[in-house]
């Protein structure tokens, strides 16, 4: 499936100005064709590409969770990298990741973002909603950084400390960039 993922997305790359006939593409190339470019057209990017990311990655149930970790930070580098989206290779710092298994809602305070994005982003964690007319006086990136967060703590998976925890760590990963907003939350996914 990973191999499958990339070529669609070199083929994207390649060919994204030009139109291809559907024969020369799988089925499978075609769905991932057809949600990466869904996923440029929605209002939550970030979400989605995420999303595509984690489903796109296969965890070996045979290898150690950090041995998983090790391939995954690798699969979301070259990903990115691929549809253009990572300049540089990020790497996942596994003091901080460990820090990001035990977090709450109060780590939100030590983040760099405006005091209005923390209350907002704890109220989320708390509430699963956030105070709209504050949300509209934050910059258009804590925006979608809350957004994601949004998606994120509301997609229902089943068990919500995986997502406060996976929401808490796309925050933190946020800050430095959206690479690193993937490889922290996806990292914090596969552990639960």
């Amino acid at each position: 499936m990973k191999r499958n993922f990339l070529i669609a997305v070199a083929i994207i790359g390649l060919c994204s100005s030009c139109e291809t006939d559907n024969e020369f593409f799988t089925d499978s190339q075609q769905k991932t064709n057809y949600a990466l470019q869904r996923s440029y057209h929605t209002a939550n990017f970030n979400y989605e590409t995420y999303q595509l990311i984690i489903e796109g990655f296969e965890y070996h149930k045979a290898l150690p969770y950090h041995e998983n970790v090790m391939l995954y930070e690798k699969y979301v580098n070259s990903t990115l990298y691929e549809i253009g989206l990572n300049e540089s290779y990020k790497m996942i710092d596994y003091d901080i990741l460990q820090k990001l298994l035990q977090a709450d809602e109060m780590i939100i305070s030590e983040f760099d973002y405006s005091s209005n994005a923390k209350i907002l982003m704890e109220q989320l964690l708390k509430e699963g909603s956030y105070d709209a007319s504050v949300f509209q006086k934050l910059n258009a990136t804590e925006q979608s950084i809350l957004n994601t967060m949004l998606a994120l703590s509301t997609d229902n998976k089943g068990d919500d400390r995986i997502d406060d925890k996976r929401t808490i760590a796309f925050a933190y990963g946020a800050q430095f960039s959206f690479t690193e907003a993937i490889l922290y939350a996806g990292a914090v996914a596969l552990h639960f």
